[in-house]
């Protein structure tokens, strides 16, 4: 089964006021670039990245979403077409800045064929079925909560998993918990996220 990684960062980031994906972290990389090196580290067979932007990043695809506005599920969704049956979908939202490639290799390494952490929809693990396909299809053409990433877990039976960290799930969607995630940073002395 080969595994594919989908990084979302195609949301609007109105509470941000800006596009979360460029914020310049005190690394000096991008969020974006972040979250592209972490899902690289864990040598994927592709890396597609959901985006407004349809700029592309070097030996990564950007997809933009078939319909608008349906969320994360719309990124999802466009993703399918390039995935096929059985592999697995790792799916990495680009505004968890404490990010840690661990809390990914425990999803990875979980033996779920779908998983995410407890209380924390994203990231998530889905293994790509007919089913799953079919599921989304309908979920895409719906209204409301048929939109959400829980709704979709759920549907894919996905194991709830206790993180390890969980300070490193905490998404940043506003300046203050942006300006908080920069007062915390520390540098890590290994590799560039663990």
């Amino acid at each position: 089964m080969a595994l594919t990684i989908l990084i979302l960062a195609a949301g609007q980031s109105s509470r941000m006021g800006q596009d979360k994906s460029q914020l310049q972290r005190p690394d000096g990389l991008t969020q974006l670039a972040f979250t592209l090196d972490l899902a690289r580290s864990l040598s994927p067979s592709q890396v597609f990245i959901s985006s407004r932007d349809t700029k592309t990043q070097t030996a990564t695809t950007t997809i933009k979403d078939e319909l608008e506005d349906k969320g994360p599920l719309g990124g999802i969704h466009a993703c399918l077409r390039h995935v096929d049956d059985f592999d697995r979908l790792l799916i990495i939202p680009c505004d968890m800045p404490e990010l840690d490639v661990s809390d990914l290799n425990a999803l990875l390494h979980s033996g779920a064929s779908a998983a995410h952490y407890s209380q924390y929809p994203l990231p998530c693990l889905l293994t790509v079925t007919p089913d799953l396909r079919r599921h989304i299809n309908h979920q895409i053409l719906a209204q409301g909560s048929g939109l959400s990433i829980r709704h979709l877990l759920h549907a894919a039976q996905a194991q709830e998993q206790v993180p390890a960290e969980p300070g490193h799930l905490i998404s940043t969607n506003t300046p203050d918990e942006w300006q908080a995630f920069v007062t915390r940073f520390t540098p890590s002395e290994d590799t560039p996220h663990g």
